[in-house]
């Protein structure tokens, strides 16, 4: 099993459904797929806030409003 936490919820749900609306995301979903069942990997999608996404925290300008320290 892999887990991925993300903060990006239309990727999140996306690959979830294992579909996009835009070509290029649905591209990537569909190539991902016979990799996952060649490998039996099951993943699993969490969302995190993004406030709280510790890995975001070098790519944020600014502080986000009412945002603690980890």
């Amino acid at each position: 099993r892999c887990l991925y936490i993300g903060d990006n919820l239309v990727s999140l749900s996306g690959f979830e459904r294992g579909r996009f609306k835009s070509h290029a995301l649905n591209t990537l979903a569909r190539r991902s797929v016979p990799y996952r069942l060649g490998c039996g990997i099951d993943m699993r999608y969490r969302h995190v806030r993004s406030e709280f996404n510790v890995a975001d925290k070098g790519s944020r300008r600014f502080d986000v409003k009412g945002s603690q320290e980890l």
